[in-house]
């Protein structure tokens, strides 16, 4: 998750602020349902939970280089894991 001070700075009062609260449960709906037909799915969405460090560097979407960092780690635990099931 982001910062409360992330989170100011990152949804604020900007015009997508109702599209970031509508659409992330929306997501992550659909990203159950994929697995639930065998898809493969991963939900990033709270990868930034519990970091401290700032994650976002814009009002956007950009990370920093550490969230960069760690995301690139989780999606590559995400793939190892599911390589690891189909050997």
């Amino acid at each position: 998750r982001m910062s409360a001070e992330e989170r100011s700075a990152v949804i604020g009062d900007y015009f997508w602020k109702p599209v970031i609260e509508e659409s992330y449960p929306l997501l992550r709906e659909r990203g159950e349902a994929l697995r639930e037909r065998g898809v493969w799915f991963a939900d990033m969405s709270g990868v930034f939970a519990g970091e401290t460090e700032a994650t976002y560097k814009d009002v956007c979407c950009h990370l920093t280089a550490y969230g960069m960092q760690v995301l690139a780690r989780a999606i590559g635990a995400e793939v190892n894991a599911s390589l690891s099931d189909h050997r």
